[in-house]
């Protein structure tokens, strides 16, 4: 059986400026504004790791 795996769905709730801005960042990138979101979260994660070490995923 193949097992793929699926991107999961996060509801976050931003004041209508934040979203305002981060569409117009992803319009400049040629972007959707999820993917650009995603782009922004794992740049975030990336920076944080180089300073901090790994974030451990255990639960």
């Amino acid at each position: 059986m193949n097992t793929v795996k699926k991107d999961q769905c996060i509801s976050v709730q931003v004041p209508p400026e934040l979203k305002a801005k981060a569409r117009a960042l992803s319009k400049q990138t040629n972007r959707s504004l999820s993917r650009y979101v995603r782009l922004v979260l794992r740049s975030h994660i990336r920076e944080y790791e180089l300073l901090y070490g790994p974030v451990s995923t255990d639960p």
